[in-house]
């Protein structure tokens, strides 16, 4: 009975819990996504190591962590998280730390057109997230909870995203952004990866992403925007 329940728990995933990729991705990045080649989407895929199992001790560590993260909620960071969930406010929160850095007028004048370079993510991500079909942290806590593998569960604080949960897309833009920007101002990059990982964090409290999630996130976001700025692709 047991061993049954450690399977079912174990293969939850999101396309067997919420199922359907929504309107966040573009049909267009769909039916690309969906005809690449085996080869193409280790491309994407082999930058990040794949998430730890749901019953992994690491997995659950991380769940309870989200719990603890849920006293941290209030409706200043609600706020910010419904602000953030578009394009505007990443950037209005990287501004935030712009100016308390001191950071020169122009570049904070130039964070709307880079951001603009968040468009090169968008396939990566659908293949990525597809690929690695993570259930979301407060769907799984719900299992745990119920079968005892944890005390109390996650809220889900907002309504959840309609894509797999890993790698966070937000850490992932996030990121992006910071390492254009420290690329063009490396003195102040504690300043950008500062702006990066409120975002981001911001997402683990209200309970859609678990903490790897943002961290496999954070590598993808570093690893294109590197090579982007390799070739001199970035739009500025």
């Amino acid at each position: 009975m047991r061993y049954r329940i450690n399977y079912e728990i174990n293969n939850l995933k999101y396309s067997n819990t919420q199922i359907k990729i929504g309107i966040e991705f573009k049909n267009k990045t769909k039916v690309q996504g969906d005809s690449l080649s085996p080869q193409e989407i280790k491309k994407w895929t082999s930058i990040i190591d794949p998430p730890k199992e749901n019953l992994h001790i690491d997995t659950i560590n991380e769940i309870n962590e989200l719990i603890k993260k849920q006293k941290n909620r209030d409706n200043k960071i609600c706020k910010q998280i419904i602000s953030e969930a578009f394009g505007d406010g990443l950037i209005i929160t990287f501004i935030k730390y712009m100016k308390k850095y001191n950071i020169s007028q122009e570049l904070i004048n130039n964070v709307n057109l880079i951001a603009k370079n968040i468009k090169h993510l968008e396939l990566p991500l659908y293949v990525t997230k597809k690929f690695y079909d993570r259930v979301r942290p407060t769907i799984l806590s719900e299992e745990l909870f119920k079968n005892s593998f944890i005390n109390t569960k996650i809220e889900p604080w907002i309504e959840l995203p309609t894509h797999p949960a890993y790698p966070s897309g937000h850490a992932t833009q996030s990121m992006f952004i910071a390492e254009i920007l420290s690329h063009l101002d490396p003195l102040n990059r504690e300043c950008y990866e500062k702006a990066a990982d409120e975002i981001a964090t911001n997402r683990e409290i209200a309970g859609l992403h678990y903490r790897s999630d943002s961290l496999a996130g954070y590598k993808l976001g570093r690893t294109i925007a590197k090579d982007l700025i390799k070739n001199n692709n970035i739009i500025m």
